[in-house]
């Protein structure tokens, strides 16, 4: 046994493992894009690749929908014609942009054992295999917010060119994930506290909004001011109104045209609302959900409760896309579910132990302090509208980044040099029994 770990520690600090860790993930998602190759695409994926043939094409725009995706897509038809299968592998170059980030980051910031680790996990982790073959906008969302982290670490860490690198990274997750606007706010806003120069703030808005700034030009072509999108009013009102479940508030995010199980007078003010968005869809609905707010702000703070524990359960739709028909075996999307719950959990129980005291001394406390804004800006949005465990995948890596350093720390010391207490044993069966609640709730 000891042998075996002297020969993983060797490997991990093998300057050439990151290569060899890279094309075992490319290995295992091209086996998976065999299987998924006649499997057409579905849901969001779908409306993607639809909105991306029309822009591709020249007939028309969609303002509804993010618009990093369907624009990455439409340039990739462009480039190598239509197909859902190439818009797929497309998907790959944002896997490995981010591969390619978490490594650079971690090597540069801790160990490359470390950074290698963080690799392994990365490359069969269930749902970042599943997501770097299929067109939805977490992947890029957790490529993109992953490079304006790094940005901004380098930054402060004297990097002082870095600007235009942040303003881009903060122009594409605008466009790729609206909601990641809050950004403009928090990261100016940190680089001018420690720089106390007004310039580089101004630097990284303009450059951010170079980005942003010519879609939301040819949006308002619509004749009615769209904030990137229009998707976000809509599901802020689908969480928050009379008829919202108050555990499942994204259910009626997937399932509100015409479900025999939506309630009728729900499904009429819905089409109500749609009726008069003609000129401001987005006023309209954040008008609706503020009224019923207003009415109830007590059923806001009970869905919002049940939205950070949804937020934070293990993602058991990655399984759900491989059961047959077309897919692969049954007993492979059980599989997948039951891995995937694995992975979530024993990062989830491993960066408790490194946030209550495990990481002493491991890593500066700048990092951690930006880590956790990060983690806390991006995910303020899904707590206040609807949550799912899916939408939990742009932060993950953060999570991950923090298990790579404590299991290096652990081979490197033969040891984690670090006992749990009791209010880590508390937190850490709170944490448990959330994913329990999920499972019985879907059950």
């Amino acid at each position: 046994m000891k042998k075996f770990g002297n020969h993983i520690r060797n490997f991990l600090n093998r300057p050439s493992a990151w290569l060899v860790i890279t094309v075992f993930a490319l290995v295992v998602r091209g086996i998976l894009a065999w299987q998924l190759q006649d499997v057409p695409l579905s849901g969001d994926s779908l409306y993607y690749y639809q909105v991306a043939e029309n822009v591709a094409s020249g007939e028309s725009f969609s303002t509804y929908w993010s618009p990093g995706l369907p624009l990455y897509e439409a340039a990739v038809i462009k480039l190598f014609g239509a197909g859902e299968f190439k818009v797929r592998l497309a998907m790959l170059l944002w896997f490995l942009l981010l591969f390619r980030l978490v490594y650079k980051l971690l090597h540069r910031m801790h160990s490359r054992m470390a950074a290698n680790i963080a690799l392994l996990i990365l490359a069969f982790y269930p749902t970042f295999v599943y997501q770097s073959l299929e067109p939805l906008a977490q992947l890029p969302a957790a490529t993109l917010l992953m490079a304006l982290f790094f940005g901004t670490y380098r930054y402060l860490n004297g990097r002082r060119s870095w600007v235009w690198y942040i303003g881009l990274a903060l122009g594409l997750i605008t466009m790729f994930h609206p909601s990641s606007a809050l950004f403009f706010l928090l990261v100016p806003a940190i680089i001018f506290l420690r720089s106390k120069k007004l310039l580089p703030v101004l630097l990284i808005v303009a450059s951010g909004l170079a980005i942003v700034g010519p879609w939301i030009w040819m949006a308002s072509t619509t004749k009615r001011f769209v904030p990137v999108n229009e998707a976000n009013a809509r599901n802020f009102y689908l969480g928050n109104n009379a008829w919202t479940p108050h555990y499942k508030t994204w259910y009626y995010g997937s399932h509100w045209t015409e479900a025999p199980e939506i309630p009728a007078a729900f499904q009429a003010e819905l089409d109500s609302l749609q009726a008069n968005a003609e000129k401001n869809h987005s006023s309209t609905f954040l008008k609706a959900a503020f009224t019923h707010l207003g009415r109830r702000p007590d059923l806001f703070l009970l869905r919002t409760a049940n939205r950070s524990r949804v937020y934070f359960s293990f993602d058991s739709l990655t399984g759900s896309h491989f059961k047959p028909p077309p897919g692969p075996p049954q007993a492979f999307a059980y599989s997948s579910m039951i891995l995937n719950g694995l992975f979530f959990i024993g990062i989830g129980l491993t960066w408790l132990a490194f946030l209550m005291g495990a990481s002493r001394f491991e890593v500066e406390r700048r990092y951690l302090r930006l880590s956790y804004s990060f983690i806390l800006l991006y995910t303020l949005p899904y707590l206040v509208s609807y949550a799912h465990p899916s939408f939990h995948l742009p932060i993950m890596p953060f999570f991950i980044l923090s298990t790579a350093m404590l299991l290096a720390k652990a081979l490197r010391n033969k040891s984690l040099e670090w006992r749990p207490g009791w209010k880590w044993g508390v937190i850490a069966l709170l944490f448990l029994l959330v994913q329990l609640e999920w499972i019985l709730q879907m059950s």
